[in-house]
């Protein structure tokens, strides 16, 4: 090209805006790139981290239960095992876009759905969060040193109910041998 024209062409306002479009366009495109939003690794890292806390604080539950029902008068020993129903469910943030194409004889609906991404504390992406629905329990089973004196097994079953909310039929206490 000839110097004139690439003076005539950097004059051109038309030019100069396509330009900037296009200019504007290339860094959006290497921002979403490189997008932490887009990397899959991040979030594989958040479900083991769940579930390991998630083991932590059933097992948490069961320790707590067992210290104190132990503290219960004739138990002696105690030792529980909870089983669950189900796992922790989380119910995450979405955005959701709604489309509708209308043809000659058809109506053509399009969901679009993404999550809600954040930024924690320490630079890590995680969806976000709305509720946490803890697991069923299925079924307790308590093994304590008094567990065959009737006085000291309904007071462990009372107990048990009333910490854990769940029904009686659900809850089997044994002696300790």
């Amino acid at each position: 090209m000839d110097d004139k024209k690439i003076k005539e062409l950097l004059k051109n306002k038309n030019f100069k805006t396509k330009m900037l479009i296009l200019f504007i366009f290339g860094i959006t495109f290497l921002y979403i790139g490189s997008s932490p939003y887009l990397k899959k690794e991040k979030k594989t890292e958040v479900v083991q981290n769940e579930e390991i806390k998630d083991e932590i604080k059933n097992d948490d539950l069961e320790n707590r239960l067992k210290n104190i029902l132990s503290k219960v008068e004739g138990a002696g020993n105690v030792d529980v095992m909870i089983t669950y129903k189900n796992d922790k469910e989380l119910v995450v943030a979405q955005n959701t876009e709604e489309e509708q194409e209308e043809d000659t004889n058809k109506i053509r609906q399009n969901l679009k759905s993404d999550y809600v991404i954040i930024e924690s504390e320490d630079g890590s992406y995680e969806p976000l969060v709305l509720k946490e629905i803890s697991p069923s329990i299925e079924g307790v089973l308590i093994v304590a040193e008094g567990g065959d004196n009737i006085i000291v097994k309904n007071g462990l079953l009372k107990a048990a109910e009333s910490l854990l909310n769940v029904p009686s039929h659900k809850i089997e206490i044994l002696k300790m041998k």
